[in-house]
């Protein structure tokens, strides 16, 4: 399985065996950081939007054993793309404020726009005769079918607010839905979506591909399990676990609204001193709550000698606490 993934603060392109559970990366580009990685067709070699740290963004070809790269299609901004032979690519090209399907032909140099205003997510029917996408309207986003041997489109289903999904070999459709993994049969005469399964620490599903027998999907962690995590890093004074936990913008307050630490470098120099001069710091969790993105913590916190009780309002924004209230 080939897909991006962020090590020092650099995304690159990540390789990862299933069956011998091992990952290895094939790109390492300082100047920029690599999306949408794919396997380019009747080749060991990998193609994949870069975004350079001067806002160029492109595609770029990268040879597996000398991590060299060259670009695809010059001068053109690609969102995400489809390989449908060695030569022709389905692409999102940026125009503007939107993107527009287009199909390009690298032996030939043709371009032509299928669709204006459409989604990320370009994937293959089980049957590899058509692509669907996605369509965006101020209705909803709407799922569409594309035939690769004339280029017409037509709608399958109407999606919602739902824009990542993949196809199962049973021609179904699955996406995510909150905690949820959904399927349906687009084709049928009545489409009825029921919950294929569910996840207690898993919240806003969204990228998926499907295998021969396995799924895989882009989550986040629960708000109930990042407060816990840094619950844990907070009673090992694990002091880069526990602001691991928090966003770069995080700001604590005292109830109901007085501010107290602004920034991130302020909270770790406080939680550092904290650690440091607290050798029995230990909170023992007494009651919790979750609604929605907040955690309502209450607390029996000892600290060097004495025992007292807190509340913490904690809420969680992409997997990241941002927000802490404290009421004493």
């Amino acid at each position: 399985m080939v897909f991006a993934s962020t090590r020092n603060g650099q995304t690159d392109i990540a390789v990862y065996d299933i069956k011998a559970e091992s990952l290895v990366w094939a790109s390492n580009t300082p100047g920029g950081s690599e999306y949408s990685p794919q396997r380019m067709p009747g080749s060991k070699n990998y193609s994949a939007v870069r975004l350079d740290t001067t806002g160029l963004q492109m595609l770029y070809a990268y040879e597996t054993e000398t991590g060299k790269y060259t670009e695809l299609l010059p001068d053109v901004k690609v969102g995400y793309y489809l390989w449908l032979d060695t030569n022709r690519l389905l692409t999102t090209v940026l125009v503007d404020n939107r993107m527009d399907l287009v199909l390009f032909n690298r032996e030939t140099m043709e371009e032509r726009v299928l669709h204006k205003n459409v989604g990320r997510c370009l994937q293959f029917l089980p049957d590899r005769k058509s692509v669907s996408y996605v369509a965006r309207s101020q209705s909803g986003n709407e799922l569409y079918s594309l035939d690769l041997k004339n280029f017409n489109a037509k709608p399958l289903y109407p999606l919602g607010t739902v824009e990542d999904y993949a196809w199962l070999p049973t021609k179904e459709l699955v996406y995510g839905s909150g905690k949820k993994l959904i399927r349906l049969n687009p084709f049928a005469n009545a489409p009825k979506a029921r919950t294929w399964a569910s996840f207690k620490d898993v919240v806003n599903i969204s990228r998926i591909a499907v295998g021969t027998d396995y799924v895989a999907f882009v989550g986040e962690p629960s708000p109930e399990v990042v407060v816990q995590a840094q619950l844990d890093a907070y009673n090992r004074k694990d002091l880069e676990a526990f602001m691991d936990t928090y966003s770069d913008d995080i700001k604590l307050y005292t109830f109901p609204d007085q501010l107290s630490v602004g920034n991130r470098e302020q909270m770790w120099k406080d939680y550092k001193g904290y650690f440091d001069r607290t050798p029995d710091l230990h909170a023992k969790l007494v009651n919790r709550m979750v609604l929605g993105n907040k955690v309502i913590d209450q607390e029996e916190v000892t600290a060097n000698g004495r025992t007292f009780e807190a509340v913490a309002i904690y809420e969680v924004r992409n997997g990241k606490i941002y927000k802490v209230t404290f009421l004493r």
